[in-house]
């Protein structure tokens, strides 16, 4: 019974219990029988009076409860926003931030979040660089992205690799309300990446492609040159001697002279060639679009450019020198495995005719 029927109820009663009194009693069984009515309808109005009470008691103590649980949820989901080590934030459809916490305000170089909202006020910082304008326009078309990695600016004007995942909230009319997210400085998960790929493309004495690395690279580059009908040449070189400079001088010598070769090649070779160390003291040179002849005067040039620089140690002076084996691709190999093998027999060649010399591979 609702609170309106039962006062309705209520009232019924006492207006009986008036008509009664204003006619009087003819006995006292007529009293008596009135009264015990008028005591049975105030006995069910308690009852349900009473009811209507505990139920409201009821209702009372749970609103308490869910009162504090919120106020816990709340207590808890701020103290995770402030010292979360990660960025949060919280941004209106086009990307102005309407909250941010402290870790966030710190990736990007802020004292407080106070700061980056009233940077952010001016239409500058954060919302203007590109990077942070695409992501917004990836979350509004997609309703949301994660891992989304894009670099930043900070305030001091150094760069950061971020990791964005970010959620648009829609509100009950279908529209994006805002949009919750969470950033990550990735910088230096982006440099141990690029360490590790450099060290698994790259020789670690010279920096340049290793051996794997570079017989990938050659088999691509046979499969353009097939394809496209270019010309394709490659060299192969050695040092003369490693062996006694290692012995006289010591390996750390021996490690000077081929880094010193490495750097003399590197002047005369062009930015699309590919050069490889191959291992120990053999290096090896791809020439895209090159022709026999001028792959020829390449080698003789990396042959001078090494004759040319010496290496001092003490009172004494290293003189080293290559002896080099050329060969074009043609109708009679097929891949870089025939490559690499007829630049080795010119290579050969070179090294059993003297050394210090340049040998072109002919069948």
């Amino acid at each position: 019974m609702g609170y309106g029927n039962l006062f309705q109820t209520e009232q019924g009663v006492v207006h009986e219990a008036q008509e009664i009194l204003a006619t009087g009693f003819r006995d006292e069984n007529q009293a008596l029988g009135h009264f015990q009515w008028l005591l049975g309808k105030y006995r069910k109005l308690f009852k349900q009076t009473r009811r209507i009470v505990q139920f409201s008691d009821r209702m009372q103590n749970e609103l308490n409860r869910l009162n504090k649980q919120l106020f816990r949820s709340e207590s808890k989901y701020r103290n995770l926003f402030e010292n979360a080590v990660e960025g949060i934030f919280r941004s209106d459809p086009h990307g102005g931030l309407i909250d941010v916490n402290p870790a966030m305000a710190h990736i990007l170089g802020y004292s407080s979040p106070t700061h980056i909202l009233k940077k952010q006020s001016v239409k500058s910082a954060l919302e203007a660089q590109e990077g942070y304008r695409q992501l917004f326009s990836v979350v509004v078309k997609n309703g949301g992205c994660k891992q989304y990695q894009t670099e930043l600016i900070r305030k001091e004007g150094d760069c950061i690799w971020v990791e964005f995942s970010a959620q648009a909230i829609i509100d009950e009319t279908g529209s994006v309300a805002h949009i919750d997210g969470l950033l990550l400085d990735i910088t230096e998960r982006k440099k141990l990446h690029e360490r590790l790929t450099r060290l698994a493309h790259t020789d670690a004495l010279t920096g340049i492609y290793n051996r794997r690395c570079f017989t990938e690279k050659l088999q691509q580059e046979v499969r353009r040159a097939r394809d496209l009908q270019f010309p394709l040449s490659l060299i192969m070189i050695d040092v003369d001697y490693f062996k006694s400079v290692n012995d006289r001088f010591g390996h750390g010598v021996g490690d000077q002279v081929l880094k010193r070769i490495t750097v003399a090649c590197q002047k005369v070779l062009r930015e699309n060639d590919i050069f490889g160390r191959l291992g120990g003291e053999e290096f090896a040179v791809i020439l895209p679009d090159v022709d026999l002849p001028r792959s020829g005067q390449i080698a003789e040039r990396l042959r001078e450019g090494v004759e040319k620089d010496d290496i001092c140690i003490a009172d004494d002076v290293v003189r080293t020198t290559i002896s080099v084996g050329l060969c074009t691709l043609n109708g009679n190999i097929a891949d870089g495995e025939g490559l690499l093998r007829a630049a080795d027999m010119a290579l050969y060649r070179a090294k059993h005719g003297g050394r210090n010399r340049v040998c072109v591979y002919h069948r």
